[in-house]
């Protein structure tokens, strides 16, 4: 679940999975009813209950980037939703007309009528550099009813940097992408280069040349990553988020088009691995909640992906072996 409110109508309003809109389910249990009802590739996440018990404020994410966030509110005895604030997520609301959220990593704040569901006035800054969720968009903080704050605040990280390690553990080298955040590694068949998404307001895939040379920013629109290398090197796997969620393939060198190689089976697929001889593509997908399955395609024959390993829970990370 991405967040909970407890109702002052007698009930629990919660989102049950990525990528879909709020449930209401009654405090003494039951089987939940739709709140609200998100687009294709849209989540409705983390509510806050207002005091009147028909309102909820939640965080609307569009799937565009990690930012493509706004406050929404919707009256649970209409279902009529509303925008609130744009550029916004993580809402709080005291009882005394004052609505926080944060913007980046900056708490703000600003009048609120929780009876017209508007805000009066321009946000201002709190407190910088509060901690939040880059992968589930969850605000680390809180207010008590008394307007006491308390917040997790984010680190003030240098660069990260790689390491080489032989089989015994033992550093013998290191890599300077020259990102503050970055994951999901992968090298070039030839050992020469590096794929690396950035974690940031949007992810973006770069190419870190191993051997000193510059570096060369993939991907610069929408969100992408979790990028793989082809066995001939010729061609970079990537998961990308613009309202849809797709894998697209791009040459290295940014020449060509990028291609749309498969439309997401369930919710957010992953490029994993390719199996030595070009032939099989395996991803991981969110199937159902938060559960993932792994997958495979079959590159030479376009066929339809097949469902490869289902466990009840989060399978991903899949590779081949060199055989």
């Amino acid at each position: 679940s991405n967040g909970l409110c407890w109702s002052a109508s007698g009930s629990i309003i919660f989102n049950g999975a990525w990528a879909t809109g709020l449930l209401r389910v009654p405090v003494g249990g039951g089987a939940p009813v739709a709140v609200t009802t998100a687009q294709a590739g849209t989540s409705h996440i983390w509510p806050v209950c207002l005091p009147d018990g028909d309102h909820v404020l939640f965080t609307r994410w569009t799937g565009e980037s990690s930012e493509a966030i706004s406050i929404f509110a919707v009256t649970l005895s209409t279902g009529e939703v509303k925008e609130v604030v744009r550029d916004a997520k993580g809402p709080r609301f005291h009882p005394t007309g004052v609505l926080t959220f944060l913007r980046g990593s900056t708490l703000m704040a600003v009048r609120f009528d929780p009876r017209r569901l508007a805000v009066d006035g321009d946000p201002v800054p709190i407190v910088s550099r509060v901690s939040y969720g880059w992968s589930t968009l969850g605000a680390s903080y809180d207010l008590s009813s008394t307007g006491t704050l308390v917040y997790v605040p984010a680190p003030e990280a240098p660069d990260q940097r790689g390491f080489w390690v032989d089989r015994e553990g033992t550093e013998v080298g290191r890599v300077e992408p020259h990102l503050r955040r970055w994951a999901y590694p992968d090298i070039s068949p030839d050992g020469s280069k590096l794929l690396v998404t950035e974690l940031g307001p949007a992810f973006q895939v770069w190419i870190i040349d191993l051997e000193g040379g510059p570096r060369t920013q993939l991907t610069n629109r929408h969100d992408n990553g979790q990028a793989i290398w082809t066995p001939d090197g010729d061609v970079v796997f990537f998961s990308n988020r613009n309202g849809r969620y797709e894998i697209l393939r791009q040459a290295p060198d940014g020449t060509g088009d990028t291609k749309v190689l498969l439309a997401g089976q369930g919710v957010f697929p992953d490029p994993q691995d390719v199996s030595p001889d070009g032939r099989w593509l395996l991803f991981s997908d969110i199937v159902g909640g938060e559960n993932r399955d792994i997958f495979v395609l079959d590159l030479a024959n376009k066929s339809e992906p097949r469902r490869f390993v289902t466990t009840p829970g989060v399978d991903r990370n899949a590779r081949f072996s060199p055989d």
